[in-house]
């Protein structure tokens, strides 16, 4: 095998990993924006949970109060 043969491999070899390196590093930004996305929604699902759950407290006390006047008469 000659020098210039056995170089180009090397070349070759240095050119995938270096790809491959750059494709990981691509892999985890998109893996970083993810997880902060993810972290957004969560904190918008509990926002909106208690929101729910507010105006379910409150239905539920407008069944009460109805109930506790006609019993009042």
């Amino acid at each position: 095998m000659s020098l210039s043969k056995s170089s180009g491999r090397a070349k070759n070899k240095d050119t995938k990993v270096e790809d491959h390196e750059a494709t990981v590093t691509k892999l985890n930004s998109i893996v970083a924006k993810q997880e902060l996305l993810i972290t957004q929604q969560q904190k918008q699902i509990e926002v909106l949970t208690a929101a729910v759950q507010k105006v379910s407290d409150r239905l539920e006390l407008n069944k009460i109060a109805p109930q506790m006047v006609a019993s009042d008469q």
